[in-house]
């Protein structure tokens, strides 16, 4: 299927990347935050090798470095996308503060969860 096809992609992609090097944006106002402007804020603490992945109230967001990512994850908690606060966080990482459903453990469940949360990891 066309999903699973791309979630394998997903995870060949992720492992090209070291470790802590992907990010967690919570508390996203998703439908008024575009790729490009995510791009534009994220983009200035290291080059973004994919298009940041959006969904509904969060996105993941790709760096070459662990450095990076920590860098964007200092400078950006707390900033203001679509009139809303973010929380920002190594993908994966499981501490702090969680929402029912903002890494798609919650939500719709079914094979669309399962997708979400093999792409967390």
């Amino acid at each position: 299927a066309a999903s699973v096809g791309g979630v394998v992609r997903e995870r060949e992609s992720m492992a090209l990347f070291p470790p802590n090097s992907r990010i967690y944006i919570g508390n996203l106002a998703s439908e008024r935050t575009t790729s490009r402007e995510l791009r534009e804020i994220f983009g200035k603490h290291g080059a973004l090798p994919m298009p940041p992945m959006i969904k509904r109230g969060f996105a993941f967001i790709q760096f070459h470095t662990a450095e990076e990512a920590t860098k964007a994850i200092k400078s950006e908690q707390g900033t203001i996308i679509g009139g809303q606060a973010i929380f920002v966080k190594v993908a994966g990482d499981f501490s702090g503060p969680r929402r029912g459903g903002d890494e798609g453990g919650g939500g719709g469940g079914g094979a669309g969860g399962g997708d979400i949360d093999a792409l967390v990891f």
